[in-house]
């Protein structure tokens, strides 16, 4: 049997290693006979524990595959039972377009039948589609849809959650499509003054008295309402209300934004390269990268970071973990530069 051969296999292995430790040792007087017996008896039983538990290792292993491959056998059946359900007319498992990433103050969420019954959401939870979500006076939220877009919603804010967007009733919502944005459908933001179509972008929509302000940090978006149709880039504020359309430049950094960072999602840094974390953090305060030599470039693609930033915006983040790489940094107009600054030959911090 299998098993008598690897016990016959361990025996000789452990009596090879057993002989060449006592010739190394040289001639010795041998101990009493009993002492021998105890001995050898302690040897045995240490090697038949580690024998048994090879062999509880490779049995829990033939466990976990056994139960991975029912999981695909079972995966095809569940889905049709999904749809039997549905087809008779029972209520199918519904899954959550978003989940509550982050908040400040209250969040409160309502059913899909409309915003009657208010519950408190805590971080974790899930936002169904046709679902209400509302912050409070003094409260702000961050949800991670389930495509990786980060949603951001202002003090007193009232939006309901759809299959192909979100409708904003009151307070301002903020949309980023992340970095390096997979491809996948527009969201949409619809709104009283026309709907606002995102294009790879970092936008606010913010519902005034009588209109609508659209703010784009990055990339652009598309205002439609009725026939007319407006593109907005990034560092372009767009007013419509009964005056018609009016543009003008903003300021992509600056205090104002604070309400964004508040609810960002949280980076993890641990194990991870501090070009990326850089990254992360220019984009998030709508600051410029930039690098003032190559020297300065290849320390923040080879130093590596440990610990972590949750708890910290990313403004603070940034003043946490640079002292800990010892790159120099500084941050002036809108720009995060990295390293010695050349004409200045001084720290750039």
């Amino acid at each position: 049997m299998r098993g008598d051969d690897d016990t016959r296999a361990g025996e000789s292995e452990m009596e090879a290693t057993i002989g060449s430790v006592i010739r190394l040792a040289g001639r010795r007087s041998l101990p009493a006979a009993e002492r021998q017996a105890r001995v050898r008896s302690h040897v045995h039983a240490a090697w038949r524990s580690a024998v048994r538990r090879r062999r509880l290792r490779s049995a829990l292993l033939l466990a976990a595959a056994s139960l991975a491959a029912a999981a695909v056998a079972v995966g095809p059946w569940l889905g049709r039972g999904e749809r039997e359900r549905e087809g008779a007319g029972l209520t199918p498992v519904r899954e959550g377009i978003a989940r509550l990433d982050a908040a400040l103050g209250t969040v409160e969420a309502s059913p899909a039948a409309g915003p009657e019954e208010w519950r408190a959401l805590a971080p974790g939870d899930a936002i169904f589609a046709d679902g209400w979500v509302r912050t409070t006076s003094g409260s702000r939220a961050g949800f991670r849809m389930r495509d990786g877009r980060s949603v951001r919603i202002d003090a007193g804010t009232q939006l309901r959650w759809t299959s192909g967007g979100l409708v904003l009733e009151a307070g301002a919502v903020y949309v980023d499509s992340g970095l390096n944005p997979v491809k996948r459908s527009a969201l949409v933001v619809w709104t009283p003054w026309g709907s606002v179509r995102e294009v790879g972008t970092q936008f606010e929509v913010r519902l005034k008295e009588a209109g609508v302000q659209v703010r784009v940090r990055e990339g652009r978006i598309e205002l439609t309402r009725g026939a007319d149709r407006q593109q907005v880039a990034a560092g372009t504020e767009l007013t419509v209300d009964a005056s018609g359309p009016r543009r003008r430049d903003f300021a992509t950094h600056g205090p104002e934004w604070g309400w964004v960072l508040a609810v960002a999602p949280v980076f993890d840094i641990e194990g991870g390269l501090l070009r990326p974390f850089l990254l992360w953090t220019a984009r998030e305060n709508g600051w410029k990268l930039k690098f003032a030599d190559p020297e300065s470039r290849r320390l923040a693609e080879s130093t590596r970071l440990h610990g972590s930033v949750a708890g910290l915006d990313p403004a603070a983040a940034l003043q946490v973990v640079m002292p800990t790489t010892g790159v120099p940094y500084r941050v002036e107009g809108g720009v995060l530069e990295i390293g010695i600054d050349d004409e200045a030959k001084v720290p750039a911090r």
